[in-house]
């Protein structure tokens, strides 16, 4: 088992190629809550920062969320895995890839104060239009206080 452990640690590390760069993301969308819960649909607003590794990615953003009788600021720290990265050329225009992550936030939700503490997961596509800049787009499931469906739309800009 510490084997394997050690193993795996080397792979994150050696593939992860952390200070190639980083990347800033500029990011708008919904926030659509799922059936059953109280709150209604918010959209949000979003910047987030991340390693520029070719297989795995380090990130952390803040999100602005705001609806109906609904205002939440989030803060969320994680890990996006470029699963097809070190198989394409350098120069491929489309990069699919899988994200977790944590979060924690402070949301007042009909006048009332409350925190909120959950994960998301999801999946997405980064396209360069130009050579250090391009569109994202993801959908992902987050879970805190509701459970709500992520869609989320921004641009992206490389710094190598």
């Amino acid at each position: 088992m510490r084997t394997i452990l050690v193993f795996a640690a080397l792979t994150l590390f050696s593939q992860a190629g952390f200070s190639r760069g980083y990347s800033i993301f500029l990011n708008g969308g919904m926030d659509n809550v799922r059936d059953g819960e109280e709150r209604k649909v918010a959209s949000f607003g979003q910047v987030k920062i991340s390693t520029q590794g070719r297989l795995f990615r380090l990130h952390s953003g803040f999100t602005v969320l705001s609806g109906t009788e609904y205002v939440e600021g989030e803060a969320a720290l994680g890990l996006s895995l470029y699963l097809l990265t070190p198989f394409v050329d350098p120069k491929a225009i489309v990069f699919p890839f899988l994200y977790g992550e944590g979060t924690a936030g402070i949301a007042y939700y009909q006048k009332a104060e409350r925190q909120d503490f959950g994960y998301g997961y999801g999946a997405g596509v980064d396209i360069k239009f130009l050579k250090h800049s391009g569109l994202s787009f993801s959908i992902s499931q987050h879970s805190a206080t509701e459970t709500t469906i992520r869609y989320t739309l921004g641009f992206f800009w490389i710094s190598e």
